[in-house]
């Protein structure tokens, strides 16, 4: 029942326009997303394109979890009826790591078509990937890639990528705890979170192998390899895989 609800989710843009595409656009459910006021311009324009009502606040200065409280007290208030207002969390969700897990399987199922194998049997053994290169921010992610190969590819080992000036995933793998930073000055705006999630830092302490970082300077490069030599436009979080590597 879709009547008198309203979506609530925080994002710098990706799960932003997610939310704002699923539940606005499609389903016909209002959404407010709540995004840093320097989120990339493309990012806020596309959101809003698929109808969600955008929020601003500091990424700096306040904290998000915060921001989140007060607008979804906001909204109960302001609008008619009491809305059931939904927050839709962008990593730390058992849904939300399932679907984004879908990358690895997919991934994991396209390498097996390639092998070699008759054309009326599929491959019985699990394939030979040595390493996945996934980049991290709050953990979703990586945390659905891992249990992903760990299913499908048990051999495989993850390796978590993050900036180096936000390596509080890093860090939280080595002290065995959610270490909390401020928010990194980077230009991977997706993966400047202040910590990884309770299930998402669950999840990789089990199935990752290690957390390595990379620079911006790294990542100009990479963008610029995406560029010269694939041909493809790739924002500086979608290269901090093959900036780790």
């Amino acid at each position: 029942n879709r009547g008198n609800i309203r979506i609530l989710t925080y994002s710098s843009g990706n799960h932003a326009q997610a939310i704002a595409l699923a539940a606005t656009s499609l389903l016909g459910v209002p959404s407010t997303i709540i995004m840093p006021r320097d989120a990339p311009p493309l990012k806020i324009e596309a959101t809003r394109s698929y109808g969600g009502d955008v929020v601003f606040y500091d990424r700096y200065t306040e904290e998000r979890d915060a921001v989140a409280e007060r607008v979804k007290a906001e909204l109960s208030q302001t609008h008619g009826d009491s809305p059931k207002v939904v927050f839709v969390p962008p990593y730390d969700h058992k849904y939300v790591i399932a679907g984004q897990g879908t990358v690895g399987k997919e991934f994991i199922e396209d390498l097996t078509r390639f092998l070699p194998h008759d054309d009326d049997e599929r491959p019985s053994e699990p394939i030979a990937l040595d390493y996945l290169f996934v980049c991290v921010g709050g953990g979703g992610l990586l945390s659905g890639v891992s249990l992903s190969a760990r299913a499908l590819s048990p051999r495989t080992k993850l390796i978590g990528v993050e900036p180096l000036a936000g390596n509080d995933a890093q860090r939280s793998l080595r002290d065995d705890r959610i270490v909390r930073i401020p928010t990194p000055n980077t230009i991977a705006d997706g993966a400047q979170t202040q910590h990884l999630g309770e299930l998402t830092f669950r999840i990789m302490r089990r199935c990752v192998e290690r957390i390595v970082t990379v620079t911006d300077e790294e990542l100009v490069e990479e963008m610029r390899f995406f560029g010269e030599r694939m041909k493809m436009v790739v924002e500086p979080t979608g290269c901090l895989g093959l900036a780790g590597l």
